[in-house]
């Protein structure tokens, strides 16, 4: 009985994983096939190029000692250049202090 049990739950749990593949398959077709109907398509690859761009430019700094983040304009990393945390330091200094 246990076993009938067992075989019964894994045959659901296949088809339900495949039904879920197949809608979110569909979905995709779908919202791709509207994407080029209105145009969007070249948009969202501009996006996706841009982001990779923005990527690439992120880890760029990275390897310089600066870090990137939607929050801040630029935090100064640990491996920063020393001429540029002193820059930034400075500038970051309202006028007549320090």
């Amino acid at each position: 009985m246990a076993r009938l049990l067992a075989d019964t739950k894994e045959r659901i749990e296949k088809s339900l994983e495949s039904d879920y593949d197949l809608n979110r398959r569909t979905e995709a077709e779908i919202l791709l096939k509207l994407a080029r109907e209105r145009g969007a398509d070249s948009l969202l690859e501009k996006m996706r190029r841009l982001r990779k761009e923005r990527e690439e430019a992120e880890e760029a700094l990275g390897k310089l000692g600066f870090d990137c983040s939607d929050y801040n304009d630029t935090l100064i990393g640990w491996s920063c250049p020393r001429a540029a945390r002193t820059l930034i330091n400075s500038e970051s200094l309202p006028r007549g202090a320090g």
